[in-house]
């Protein structure tokens, strides 16, 4: 979408644009980490609150470290003068003076100088950079289970956002909001159908994914000024926003597309059963543009954290913008829950409207696109190139499309990405021929 993943393009940009310098010692792994990402993504459907949480790492501290929803990019050698200087409380301190966090180690930068970092997602999903100095030690963490640990978030979150907030769990998913019953249970029945259509795809097409235990949190806002103050610490336009996916946090936020800010009170609203005013959501004019937004940036989340990409990158900025266009793309029909997968995702025709006008108007290649490290200036060009790209090779060389995603997943954690290797990674699993490329998405593009 043009304006509701914006704030995923500053994190993005932030990722790419400042990746880890090169070190001299390779980062080590753990068993533990290995072993916990190698549970079957076939268990999806046994998620409940017996699932047992294993491999995770225990970090003690020796003074506490802020926990921060703003994006800082993870550079060892820069970030030293940066964490320790920095006012905790201009970036959202969230530690609350902790001095242990649990969770999934990324990577493991400690090094005999003592001037190295130490890369984890802690339980609430933030992403978390401790440096050398604060760290006692980092031990393996007792187990958990599923129900165990989504107490102890809901708890948090309830600390996090207040009394007026409220939560609903579904096996994939943990929801806090102030809103009505009714509009976050439409939410929930939308992410979870997404979230089996994803495997679907994923198996369809060949695309390894990993599981995902832990519970992926999602804020819901009644008003879009409460949702405008919640997303000013996380990007600098959360005015232009109506949902998005934050990398640093893992969460997707969102105000409550249902309603006219003004029109009707929450307290009123929640009265209303889940039926109808689902059907007076869908039945709006601008139904299909909200449930493609919230669809996107859930996508982005998706393919996150099962796997597809990596939130410490490397990142093929093309290929995670076009796989949120291509499944945004909302049914023919808004009846059920306002979108569909049935085996194919449609034509976006907004994208196509756009690329059919840019394509003409830009001297933008499809290896430009490739080699693209940030967003063009025109973010809606950035947008539609990549979305006819992954879409041509979607429904035209899917097999290929799938090696190639399973290229990316095998990059290292925080490494260097040049536009050098894009392109030579690129060329590696469709070819080098890129007249070739650009003449047959054209004809494709006519043909739809």
């Amino acid at each position: 979408m043009t304006l509701s993943t914006f704030a995923v393009k500053l994190t993005l940009l932030a990722l790419v644009a400042q990746p880890l310098a090169a070190l001299a010692e390779e980062p080590r792994t753990t068993a533990g980490a290995e072993r916990a990402r190698a549970q079957s993504a076939d268990a999806r459907d046994e998620l409940n609150d017996a699932t047992p949480i294993v491999g995770r790492k225990l970090v003690k501290l020796n003074r506490p470290v802020p926990a921060t929803r703003e994006y800082t990019p993870f550079d060892p050698k820069a970030a030293i003068v940066e964490n320790e200087n920095k006012d905790a409380a201009s970036r959202d301190d969230q530690s609350n003076g902790e001095l242990e966090a649990i969770g999934r180690e990324i990577v493991d930068f400690r090094f005999q100088s003592g001037q190295g970092r130490y890369m984890m997602e802690d339980e609430n999903g933030m992403l978390r950079v401790f440096p050398q100095s604060a760290i006692e030690s980092v031990e393996d963490a007792p187990d958990t289970t599923l129900g165990d640990l989504r107490a102890k978030v809901t708890s948090e979150l309830q600390r996090e956002f207040g009394a007026t907030f409220w939560t609903h769990a579904t096996s994939r998913y943990l929801f806090v909001s102030d809103t009505s019953e009714g509009y976050v249970k439409w939410c929930a029945r939308l992410f979870d159908d997404l979230d089996e259509a994803f495997e679907k795809y994923a198996r369809k097409r060949r695309v390894p994914l990993t599981e995902r235990v832990e519970p992926l949190i999602v804020v819901i806002f009644a008003k879009r000024a409460d949702f405008i103050k919640y997303a000013s610490v996380e990007t600098t336009h959360p005015e232009v926003l109506s949902a998005y996916y934050n990398i640093q946090t893992n969460r997707v936020a969102l105000y409550d597309l249902s309603q006219v800010e003004g029109t009707q009170d929450v307290g009123s609203r929640r009265k209303k059963s889940t039926i109808s005013e689902t059907r007076e959501f869908l039945s709006r004019p601008n139904a299909a543009y909200n449930v493609a937004t919230i669809v996107h940036e859930a996508t982005h989340q998706l393919a996150f954290n099962r796997g597809v990409f990596k939130r410490s990158g490397p990142i093929a900025l093309w290929a995670v913008e076009g796989l949120s266009l291509v499944v945004e793309t909302p049914s023919a029909s808004l009846r059920q829950n306002g979108w569909v997968y049935r085996g194919a995702f449609p034509t976006n025709e907004r994208m196509k409207s756009i690329y059919d006008a840019r394509s003409v108007a830009t001297k933008i290649t499809f290896k430009d696109v490739v080699a693209q490290d940030a967003y063009y200036a025109d973010i809606e060009t950035s947008y539609a190139f990549s979305w006819a790209l992954f879409y041509y090779l979607e429904r035209k060389r899917p097999g290929d499309l799938a090696s190639y995603l399973r290229l990316l997943q095998e990059k290292p954690e925080c490494s260097v990405y040049s536009k050098e290797e894009r392109i030579a990674d690129f060329e590696a699993c469709f070819g080098d021929n890129w007249e070739k490329l650009e003449k047959n998405i054209q004809t494709f593009m006519r043909r739809l």
